[in-house]
């Protein structure tokens, strides 16, 4: 039991101990066996029953499993490298005098396409406009890096996925060059769009502007697919069901068998999926 003074004078360790049960009682639930083995046990450590079962018919296989959408540990160690990617990045060309814009990319789905398809047409339809002529052409003159983050939202009981893309231009673009640019993708992201056999054809206008220099909420905004809440009492406290993990999280914790379906409708059609994308010359920069 926890008292009041283990409380009282631990908070920040009461904290990551809550974050941590509730990952194990997370990662037991999943569909992938193998996650048993993603936390490191220590010999007076009792592994838990999927994991055991894992371990005995693969034996000599140590290491986690690596499924970086569905596990909830895999994920929240690939979402800390990829957060430490972003901000050294980030810092280096607002110290640089870079200007960042934020762009988001949707399109609307055929009502027949199945989550899966669905990240996969949008996916394409990304790399078709990222290597159009006119775009292609324009990043390099312009010198533009940039890094995409893919979210999904639950639409019709179906996970439906969206881009967000952030964009660095060097401090000798203007922001008319800017602006130019950002409405030149947003036009052929269109186009391409009404063309791509499994979208429907828009003409509402994509979410685009500019950004400040403060890396903490850009930070927060773009990595919060698998970020736990914990209050002072050690007890979950996000609100709202948006992201696959909030489903995850009221399956363990209420039983709703509903929300276990949607997450793992969530597991199957994200395994493989790459959420964060870095053009090169962001990594050059890192």
């Amino acid at each position: 039991m926890i008292t009041y003074e283990f409380r009282k004078s631990n908070r920040s360790l009461l904290a990551a101990y809550a974050v941590r049960l509730l990952l194990e009682h997370l990662r037991e639930i999943t569909q992938f066996h193998s996650v048993g083995n993603c936390f490191p046990y220590g010999p007076k450590t009792p592994k838990p029953k999927l994991a055991e079962e894992w371990l005995a018919k693969t034996p000599g296989l140590t290491g986690r499993c690596g499924h970086r959408n569905a596990c909830p540990v895999c994920a929240r160690v690939h979402e800390a490298k990829m957060r430490k990617r972003f901000a050294y990045a980030f810092d280096q060309y607002i110290a640089g005098s870079c200007t960042p814009w934020w762009q988001t990319l949707e399109a609307g789905f055929d009502v027949s396409l199945e989550a899966r398809q669905r990240y996969e047409v949008l996916n394409r339809l990304w790399v078709r406009v990222l290597n159009s002529r006119r775009i292609k052409r324009a990043r390099a003159a312009l010198g533009v890096a940039y890094m995409r983050v893919t979210e999904e939202t639950l639409i019709n009981g179906v996970w439906t996925p969206h881009f967000h893309a952030l964009w660095m231009f060097p401090r000798h673009v203007s922001e008319v060059e800017v602006v130019a640019f950002i409405g030149e993708f947003n036009s052929k992201w269109r186009n391409l769009q009404s063309k791509t056999l499994g979208l429907l054809p828009s003409i509402r206008l994509l979410h685009s502007d500019s950004l400040d220099s403060n890396t903490v909420p850009i930070m927060q905004y773009l990595f919060k697919s698998f970020r736990v809440e914990i209050d002072e009492e050690g007890q979950f406290s996000k609100q709202g069901m948006k992201t696959p993990l909030d489903y995850l999280i009221s399956a363990v914790m209420s039983g709703d068998a509903y929300h276990l379906e949607i997450w793992q409708a969530y597991e199957i059609a994200s395994s493989g999926i790459r959420r964060y994308i870095f053009s090169r010359n962001w990594l050059d920069a890192y």
